[in-house]
């Protein structure tokens, strides 16, 4: 009896389940959207007199979308035509009144969700495509004004767009003032403007020009700021090198530095404190100095921009020192009564001290010779007295008693009708260097053939250092002698010459002037 009891109790929930399963019907399934719409054409092109139409279909998506509705529009009007206005696929056509080649955008849309898709149409006249001409163009953006050598860019845009033509032309007035990375260019492409450096403000302008359509311009001005650079002051000025002595007559170049040395302001001032010892030549950081005269002075140079901004030091020009002389000629016989001179010549030539004194050291006999005044003077003049003899003269320097020069002078008494004559022998490359010579020569140098006169030349205190030579008009006539004798019957008549040279040790010959003496009958 249970068993038979369950079963009726499973029996009946089955009844009451499948009750309420007739009283509960399904929900219904909901449409499926539209994500989107295409065309299967993006472009489409018409000539007039050729073909006009063609058709467009357009897709909904998802293919099972619920609502697959679409509307067509056309922009702008007058273009072509659509064959409906709604609905897939439809029929575009041209319209056959176009004369110049028009651009027109057909859009489709979905009822449910607005999705859209376009299509461009180009419709061209009878006779194929016709330039789009220029209408204007416009620069962007125009900047009113730019640092010194600062960069901006620009473009030009042509409208319309699908302008046939779209190259353009930049240019810059004045041309000092910005530069452009082009001159020629295209629609949109960019341009760099760099501005030039400049220490004021400038303006210029900037012109781009359709190259398509020269009435179609557009400009701007710009200006260009200027660099505001602060100055550089000098902070400190050096000289290099100091010196602390220089030798009278020397140079010295002297280098002075700026720190830092980008400072705006180089130029400077050089002084010195007492320029009868030393002076500076020449302007500017590189300057000489030059050694006057024995003493001491202080340099400066001294900054132009800041006169506390100085440097300097001190220099003493020091003498330059005599180390010998040489009484010149280091040999002088005079005759009785007769004068004679005497030179000093110094070592070094360029010595500082070259004042001396003059003293006869020894007479044999006492007053053979007198000495001119002052006795300092260079050159000095020698007197010889009345009477034969010898004479030994000294030279000394005042720079110091220890260097000093003698020689001896010998008075002689000259034969009745001679001279003594100094002659002085130069060598032929060295200027001022020179030999006396002591010749004794005839007073009256005129010999007749008739009585058969002669003269005779004889030099006085011959030097072994040296050959002597003599010539008659050219033609050497004695070497090594001491006396020359022309007499008047080897020679025609006429004026002839003497001359007398002498060849040193290094086998070169000096020369001197020659006398002249004159044959007759």
């Amino acid at each position: 009896m249970k068993k038979v009891g369950k079963l009726f109790g499973i029996i009946a929930l089955i009844a009451v389940i499948g009750l309420v399963m007739t009283a509960c019907p399904p929900s219904p399934r909901k449409p499926v959207l539209v994500t989107g719409v295409s065309l299967d054409k993006e472009t489409l092109s018409f000539t007039i007199g050729g073909t006009v139409s063609n058709t467009l279909t357009a897709t909904v998506a998802p293919a099972n979308a619920a609502n697959k509705n679409v509307t067509w529009s056309v922009e702008p009007a007058g273009v072509v035509t659509l064959g409906s206005t709604t609905g897939t696929p439809i029929t575009v056509t041209a319209v056959n009144t176009i004369t110049t080649t028009t651009i027109a955008t057909i859009t489709v849309s979905t009822v449910d969700g607005a999705h859209e898709a376009t299509c461009t149409v180009t419709v061209n006249p009878a006779g194929g495509p016709q330039p789009v001409p220029v209408q204007s163009v416009a620069i962007s953006p125009k900047p009113t004004s730019i640092d010194s050598e600062a960069t901006t860019t620009i473009t030009a845009n042509i409208t319309p767009t699908d302008a046939t033509n779209k190259n353009v032309t930049w240019s810059v007035a004045p041309a000092d003032v910005v530069t452009l990375s082009k001159t020629s260019a295209t629609s949109g492409e960019q341009i760099t403007v760099t501005a030039l450096a400049t220490t004021t403000s400038k303006t210029a302008t900037i012109t781009v020009t359709s190259a398509g359509n020269q009435n179609a311009t557009d400009s701007f001005t710009i200006t260009v700021n200027p660099v505001i650079v602060e100055p550089i002051p000098v902070e400190e000025i050096t000289i290099t090198t100091k010196p602390t002595n220089i030798l009278v007559g020397a140079t010295q170049q002297l280098t002075a530095t700026i720190e830092p040395d980008d400072a705006d302001n180089q130029d400077v001032t050089w002084e010195s404190s007492d320029p009868t010892v030393a002076t500076i030549s020449g302007t500017g950081l590189t300057v000489t100095l030059n050694a006057i005269s024995v003493g001491t002075a202080t340099i400066t140079v001294t900054s132009d921009e800041d006169p506390e901004i100085s440097d300097s030091f001190t220099i003493t020009v020091d003498p330059i020192l005599l180390q010998s002389l040489t009484i010149r000629p280091h040999t002088l016989t005079l005759g009785v009564e007769n004068t004679g001179t005497l030179e000093v010549d110094f070592h070094p030539a360029n010595a500082t001290n070259k004042d001396v004194t003059w003293s006869i050291v020894s007479s044999d006999p006492a007053g053979v010779v007198t000495l001119g005044t002052p006795a300092t003077a260079n050159p000095i003049t020698i007197t010889a007295g009345s009477t034969a003899g010898t004479a030994k003269i000294r030279v000394t320097s005042d720079q110091s008693d220890v260097i000093f020069d003698e020689i001896d002078v010998e008075v002689i008494v000259i034969e009745e009708g001679y001279g003594l004559v100094q002659l002085t022998v130069n060598h032929p490359t060295i200027t001022d260097l020179g030999i006396t010579i002591n010749v004794l020569a005839p007073n009256d140098s005129e010999i007749s053939k008739t009585g058969a006169e002669s003269l005779t030349y004889t030099i006085q205190d011959m030097d072994a250092n040296y050959t002597y030579i003599w010539y008659v008009d050219g033609v050497e006539k004695a070497e090594g002698e001491a006396s020359l004798t022309v007499n008047a019957g080897d020679y025609s008549v006429g004026n002839h010459s003497v001359l007398l040279t002498i060849k040193d040790q290094q086998g070169v010959t000096w020369s001197s002037t020659p006398f002249s003496f004159t044959v007759d009958w």
